[in-house]
């Protein structure tokens, strides 16, 4: 397979995935519009919370949780001294992301199915719903939201009920962060032994 071939083959998996997602959603009468335009809002809101803005609630609750994912990552990257820009992956290219966060994005990928898993249970549950957003029109006149406090609050469980998922990686039940910081620990001292590495990625 050409390293050209992944994002395609990404793509094509995802919109399955999404599928899926968004017919549960339905049950409850809740919605997520195509993530790839929900995660481009690009208004100001003064709102510190409004950072996670998404043209819908759900898009909103997944946007803030993608990023408190990124933001833990990052901070075990830097603690196992992965650099914190550490250049392209192979699905979040320079292109996409002139940020030099490819490779962070592509390793953090897996680990998100769990968090919008724990949000998915948290919306059919009732926990949060999208009364307990702000919504505000763009400069095209389209709605979007972002969370008020309490659903802040709710998303930030949600984030760490999924940070204490048990999960396997390298033959050991763990915590998800935990795994996330295995699987750092190996593609560094991979990348550290000189030798075409060899590394085994972690699998939600």
């Amino acid at each position: 397979m050409s390293k050209g071939s992944l994002p395609v083959y990404e793509a094509i998996i995802m919109k399955e995935y999404w599928s899926c997602y968004h017919l549960t959603l339905d049950t409850v009468l809740q919605r997520s519009g195509p993530r790839k335009k929900a995660r481009f809002v690009r208004e100001f809101v003064t709102n510190p919370a409004g950072r996670a803005r998404g043209y819908t609630a759900v898009d909103a609750a997944i946007n803030y949780l993608h990023q408190r994912r990124l933001f833990k990552a990052r901070v075990i990257n830097a603690q196992l001294g992965l650099d914190p820009n550490p250049g392209e992956g192979f699905l979040h290219r320079k292109r996409w992301n002139p940020e030099g966060l490819g490779l962070t994005l592509d390793l953090i990928d897996p680990f998100k199915f769990a968090d919008r898993e724990k949000l998915l249970a948290a919306i059919l549950d009732v926990s949060v719903n999208w009364r307990d957003f702000y919504s505000a029109t763009d400069r095209h006149g389209t709605l979007f939201y972002y969370p008020k406090p309490e659903a802040v609050g709710v998303l930030e469980a949600v984030g760490e009920a999924a940070d204490k998922m048990p999960v396997s990686y390298g033959g050991a039940q763990l915590a998800l962060l935990e795994a996330y910081r295995n699987t750092v620990s190996a593609l560094i001292e991979k990348l550290q032994a000189g030798t075409r590495p060899s590394f085994t990625p972690f699998v939600y």
